[in-house]
């Protein structure tokens, strides 16, 4: 029962670290370390979203943050792969 009432607040708290992240990377680009690295770990965390998406279209069981950012970047290049051939 307390991992159902936790699960909202969290996902609301790590959706708005996302949103952070991406306007500090945006906000900072002319400062390598703190523009470059939250950018870089909102990439990441871009990634992994997408790469649920991946795993739920594949039907692939779910692994770690890293495993579901690295199937979200195959997916991304798949699918970008596709309009640079149309192109």
């Amino acid at each position: 029962m307390t991992e159902h009432r936790l699960d909202r607040p969290l996902r609301i708290a790590t959706i708005l670290a996302v949103v952070i992240l991406g306007a500090i990377g945006t906000l900072a680009s002319g400062s390598l370390l703190a523009g470059g690295v939250t950018w870089l770990a909102f990439l990441f965390c871009v990634l992994s979203g997408w790469g649920f998406v991946v795993i739920r279209a594949a039907h692939v069981e779910d692994s770690s943050f890293a495993m579901r950012a690295m199937w979200g970047l195959c997916g991304y290049v798949a699918v970008a792969g596709v309009f640079l051939a149309v192109d």
